[in-house]
């Protein structure tokens, strides 16, 4: 048991660290959020795809942005989802509404992560990134979204 603890606070360590936060202090796994089902360190930036559904199928307002370039869109998407590429988004700013919470989402969730982040620093609060992006969304929620 005591091994298992020391590698998730491995796992932590890398996690807050790769996110630019330079803590030199030892802390239990539970200060750094919630886990998900795939045994992944949630922050409040991040939502799963199973509580996006969720929030959706209450009738509750979001507005899905897919972060991923045109050929990925192409491919695949989240059909409620508005189109914006990563490198469109300050461009686009103004687009997004306030008053709704902002869901961005990707391939994987690196990207969606990203956006997320720079959101919340103009000041769009609400902004959350899709754990695992499109492709674990197709994995748990819809499986007619084709994977890549």
């Amino acid at each position: 048991m005591f091994f298992g603890k020391t590698i998730a606070r491995q796992i932590v360590w890398c996690d807050i660290w790769m996110r630019g936060d330079w803590r030199f202090d030892c802390h239990d796994v539970r200060d750094f959020g919630e886990f998900d089902a795939w045994g992944a360190v949630m922050s409040d930036l991040e939502i799963t795809p199973l509580e996006v559904k969720r929030r959706l199928d209450r009738g509750e307002k979001l507005l899905m942005v897919d972060v991923r370039e045109p050929w990925e869109y192409a491919h695949c998407r989240i059909e409620s989802a508005l189109h914006i590429p990563m490198g469109s988004i300050p461009a686009n700013l103004q687009t997004l509404d306030m008053d709704e919470d902002v869901i961005c989402y990707c391939h994987l969730g690196m990207r969606s992560l990203d956006v997320a982040n720079w959101l919340r620093t103009q000041g769009i609060a609400s902004a959350k990134s899709m754990t695992g992006g499109i492709d674990r969304w197709s994995a748990e929620i819809d499986p007619n979204v084709p994977r890549y």
